[in-house]
C-alpha cells in the first residue's frame, strides 16, 4: 500500500500515563543521511581541528568550500526532520478528555507527529468553505451523509484498501454502508447511533405484560391496555412516549415504515413512496397519537418515563444517563431495551453514525491513515482508543470494543440497541434522506389539515424536487 500499521505497545496502568514504552523509534530522514552527517561531525569536531597538520591558505579556502557544500547538501534532510502536525476535528469537546490522552500517547509512540486537536465544527457551510479555500485541516469529523457528499465532490481521498478491509471485516455491516459511496469506502465512522424500544419492567408488570408486543398490531393492543385516561377522557397515562421533535418523530416515521415494508425507491431506481406502506403508516400512527391514541409526545412526557411512570419510550441509547440520574430504584433491573415491533415488512429502526473524513490535499497522507487506523482498530489494554472515547456516549463501532469493561456500566441496555443493528436503515444510505418527511405527514393528518392523501402527495412532491435538485447538481461542471 505504501504505508504500514504502527503496533501500539501494550500500555500498564492508566492510558494518560506517560512513560517511555520502549518501541523502536522511527528512523528519520536524516538518520538516513548519516554517512554525510558523520562526516560533517568529524571534519568539524574541535578535537580533530586541534590535531589537523598546519594547511596552507589555499587547502583550508578548499576544505572550508567542501564543509558549506556538504551542509548545504544535508539542509533539506535537516528540515526534514521538523515534526509532521496533523490537524483534526476529533469530534469531541474540550471536557471530553478521553480522546486527548491517547492522541497525546500516539504522539509519545510516534515521536515526529505532532496532533492540533481542533474539537468539533457542525457549520456545514464553514467547513465547505474550507474546502474550496484550500484550507480544510487534514482531518474532519460530522455525520456520515456530509462526509459522503464530500467525497464526491473531490474533496476527500478514499480509504486505503487495506484499512477498508479491516474496517469491513471489524465493524458494523450498518456502519460500512452509512459511509459508502458506490462501493468505495469514504471515511472511518466515529459514531453509531439507531432506534430503539425503552421498557420499563415494573410497569409492564404491574399491568401483568410479560413480553414486548412482537408486531406492530400486538404494539397497538398493549398500547390500549396500557393507557390511562382521565374522567374527560383525556389522555393521563401513555403507554408509549417519543421526543415529539421533527427529526425524532421523522426517525419513529422512517422505522415504521420500514417494518410495513415500505421503500423509497425501488429496485429500478424510481421513486416508490407512495405505495400501500405509505398509506398503512398514515391509516395507523396519527390514530396512536390522536385524542384517543395511547401515544404522547413531548420532553414533558418523557421526563415520566425517565422516572418510571410509563412503560414503553422509542428513544435511543443517549437516554440511558438521564435514567440513571432520574431513576430513584435500581435502573438496570427495572429498564430495558429491546426490538421495535415487526410489522409485513419485519423490523425497522433508523440508524445514523458520523465519521472522519481526510483532506484528499493532506501534505500527510499516509501518517493520517495511519493515526486512524490506530485510533479504530489497534487496541490498548483491552479496546481501541476510539472506542474508549465513545464508551460514554454512543455504541462503539468496532465491534470488539463491546467486550471491553469500559461498556460494562449499560451493556444490557447497548446489547438491545446492537440487536436493532442489524435491521436498521441507516440516513446516510439516501441522497434524498432529508427530504423524506414523514413526520409532517403524520402531524397533518392527525390535525386534520390534510388527507391521507393529500399528505402522501406532498410529501412525494418534496423528494421529487430533491431528486430534481441532485440531477442538476450531476450535470453542472
Amino acid at each position: 500500500m505504501g504505508w504500514e500499521r504502527s503496533q501500539p505497545a501494550q500500555q500498564p496502568g492508566a492510558v494518560s500515563r506517560r512513560h517511555d514504552t520502549g518501541q523502536p523509534r522511527r528512523r528519520s530522514r536524516f538518520q538516513t543521511f548519516s554517512p554525510l552527517m558523520e562526516v560533517l561531525a568529524v571534519s568539524t569536531s574541535f578535537g580533530n581541528v586541534r590535531r589537523m597538520a598546519p594547511m596552507r591558505a589555499g587547502a583550508r579556502t578548499m576544505t572550508a568550500l567542501v564543509l558549506v557544500t556538504l551542509f548545504l547538501l544535508a539542509l533539506p534532510y535537516v528540515q526534514a526532520a521538523e515534526p509532521i502536525v496533523i490537524r483534526m476535528y476529533s469530534g469531541f469537546e474540550a471536557s471530553e478528555t478521553i480522546i486527548d490522552d491517547y492522541l497525546r500517547l500516539y504522539e509519545k509512540l510516534h515521536p515526529g507527529v505532532k496532533i492540533e486537536d481542533l474539537g468539533s465544527e457542525w457549520d456545514v457551510n464553514k467547513l465547505t468553505t474550507l474546502f474550496v479555500a484550500g484550507n480544510a485541516p487534514d482531518i474532519i469529523q460530522h455525520s456520515t451523509g456530509y462526509v459522503q457528499q464530500l467525497y464526491r465532490e473531490g474533496f476527500l481521498a478514499p480509504v486505503p484498501a487495506q484499512l477498508a478491509s479491516r474496517i469491513s471485516e471489524k465493524f458494523y455491516p450498518v456502519l460500512v454502508r452509512s459511509v459508502s459511496v458506490g462501493g468505495t469506502l469514504a471515511g472511518v465512522p466515529t459514531e453509531n447511533m439507531v432506534t430503539g424500544l425503552w421498557f420499563n419492567k415494573t410497569v409492564l408488570d404491574e399491568a401483568g405484560i410479560a413480553s414486548l408486543p412482537p408486531t406492530l398490531a400486538d404494539l397497538e393492543r398493549t398500547g390500549a391496555k396500557l393507557a390511562r385516561f382521565d374522567p374527560d377522557g383525556r389522555l393521563d397515562r401513555p403507554a408509549l412516549v417519543e421526543h415529539g421533535e421533527w427529526w425524532s418523530f421523522n426517525h419513529f416515521g422512517w422505522a415504521t415504515f420500514k417494518a410495513l415494508g415500505g421503500e423509497i425507491m425501488d429496485e429500478k431506481g424510481k421513486l416508490a413512496l407512495d405505495g400501500q406502506p405509505f398509506r398503512d403508516l398514515l391509516a395507523m400512527v396519527p390514530r396512536w397519537i390522536g385524542p384517543k391514541g395511547f401515544m404522547a409526545q413531548g420532553w414533558n412526557q418523557l421526563e415520566r418515563f425517565f422516572k418510571g411512570d410509563i412503560a414503553l419510550g422509542f428513544g435511543y441509547l443517549w437516554w440511558a444517563g438521564i435514567i440513571r440520574t432520574s431513576y430513584k430504584g435500581d435502573y438496570l433491573k427495572n429498564f430495558g431495551v429491546g426490538l421495535y415491533p415487526k410489522g409485513p415488512g419485519g423490523y425497522g429502526a433508523l440508524h445514523y453514525a458520523h465519521a472522519y473524513g481526510v483532506n484528499k490535499n493532506s501534505k500527510h497522507l499516509d501518517e493520517v491513515w495511519r493515526l486512524l487506523e490506530w485510533l479504530a482498530l489497534e487496541p490498548v489494554e483491552g479496546v481501541t482508543p476510539l472506542g474508549h472515547a465513545l464508551s460514554t456516549k454512543s455504541l462503539p463501532v468496532n465491534r470488539d470494543d463491546f467486550q471491553s469493561r469500559y461498556y460494562d456500566t449499560y451493556r444490557p441496555w447497548s446489547a438491545g440497541f446492537i440487536a436493532n443493528l442489524q435491521y436498521a436503515w441507516t440516513d446516510s444510505q439516501f441522497e434524498v434522506y432529508d427530504a423524506v418527511d414523514f413526520a409532517t405527514a403524520m402531524w397533518k393528518v392527525r390535525d386534520g389539515t390534510a388527507s391521507p392523501a393529500q399528505a402522501i402527495a406532498e410529501a412525494v412532491q418534496k423528494v421529487q424536487n430533491k431528486l430534481s435538485e441532485l440531477q442538476r447538481a450531476k450535470k453542472s461542471p
